[in-house]
């Protein structure tokens, strides 16, 4: 796995480079296989990417039509809760964008019971996000992800059932130690293993001098950020002002 870090002097910018890392591996994918499968990052830090991607020059430049979307995670509350990954997504860039209702695969946050909405989702998955690309099985060809400044990435926080079987793709978390403090259903870091690349953004300085003193002591097992493994690569987009 390759790991590459990149300095930005604003979230602005950092956007703007993750915008053209995005169209780079959307177009090679679909040359590749046909299609691109994109796992969205959900809190505020990507909300500048979104909004990027859906206009111009990058809403001429995605292969729109070729991609599936998905949701690293999600909070339980309902898509029109100014709390919802999916809405934020959706109001930023989806909505504007050239894609219809079949290519979006937002967690079915109404299927019941937070351990019942793991379970769908991560049928959903199975159904929609599995395929074969250059001869892996793959879920996605890539994830955008944050971190947090204690090191949580998606909805997977320190030593909350990190270590799970190799079988799980979606659980439930309580996420009572989360802000906000909401249920939620979150990827794996077994199913995050089964992408091919990852491209984290991370504003801030606090969050940016976590990941910094991370990478420099090699000590990323505490921090599930830095054990996600992709089969590809990680890039590092800090951006140290918000």
């Amino acid at each position: 796995m390759e790991s590459i870090v990149h300095r930005y002097p604003d979230r602005q910018a950092m956007a703007r480079a993750a915008a053209a890392m995005v169209a780079e591996r959307a177009a090679a994918a679909v040359a590749g296989c046909g299609t691109c499968h994109l796992a969205l990052a959900g809190g505020s830090t990507p909300e500048t990417l979104y909004r990027l991607l859906a206009a111009s020059p990058w809403r001429e430049t995605l292969p729109w039509k070729r991609m599936r979307f998905f949701w690293g995670d999600e909070r339980l509350v309902g898509p029109d809760h100014p709390d919802s990954n999916f809405r934020m997504a959706w109001d930023a860039m989806l909505r504007s964008a050239p894609v219809t209702a079949a290519q979006l695969h937002p967690v079915p946050v109404a299927a019941g019971a937070p351990a019942e909405v793991a379970v769908r989702y991560g049928e959903i998955l199975e159904k929609y996000a599995r395929h074969r690309c250059r001869g892996q099985s793959l879920l996605f060809d890539l994830v955008l992800l944050g971190m947090g400044k204690d090191g949580h990435t998606a909805s997977l926080f320190p030593g909350d059932r990190c270590g799970l079987p190799a079988t799980a793709t979606v659980i439930a978390v309580d996420g009572r130690a989360a802000s906000p403090p909401l249920p939620r259903v979150t990827l794996t870091l077994a199913a995050l293993g089964q992408c091919r690349d990852v491209v984290f953004l991370i504003a801030g300085r606090e969050k940016t001098e976590l990941l910094e003193r991370m990478l420099a002591d090699g000590n990323l097992q505490g921090y599930p950020a830095g054990m996600v493994r992709p089969r590809g690569r990680i890039d590092w987009l800090l951006a140290e002002s918000e």
